[in-house]
């Protein structure tokens, strides 16, 4: 279903058009968060990029996002197992997020999402004609 629906948007663009996809990433933060949120999976980078190649895009930027709360996503959803984050956390979040705009792309590890900014060429094999 995955590779059909970047196919859908990929059909949905004008050539030349820009989708802008942000997806869950790392598998190894998968757990009750996720599916509570509905997610199926979590991703690489690499698998990504080549499901949004193998669709027909073009990459034109690739980056995390949010690594600031890599830590605590893991902690609540792998240890703690738990289904959501507490009001104390949302809020301590929250107070500190000027703090996490400074230091997230410092971060040595990636981040809970994969943003993709990917384009259809101008002339694109197998898309649909108007």
């Amino acid at each position: 279903p995955h590779r059909q629906g970047l196919r859908n948007i990929f059909n949905s663009l004008v050539p030349g058009g820009r989708a802008i996809l942000l997806v869950p990433e790392g598998m190894g933060l998968y757990g009750e968060l996720d599916r509570v949120l509905g997610h199926h999976r979590r991703y690489s980078r690499g698998e990504f990029c080549a499901r949004i190649g193998e669709a027909g895009f073009h990459i034109e930027k690739v980056f995390g996002f949010n690594r600031a709360t890599r830590p605590g996503w893991w902690f609540n959803g792998q240890v703690l197992r738990r289904r959501r984050f507490s009001r104390f956390q949302l809020a301590l979040f929250d107070r500190f997020v000027w703090l996490w705009r400074k230091i997230d792309r410092l971060l040595p590890w990636p981040g809970v999402s994969l943003i993709v900014i990917a384009r259809k060429p101008e002339t694109a094999p197998g898309s649909e004609q108007a």
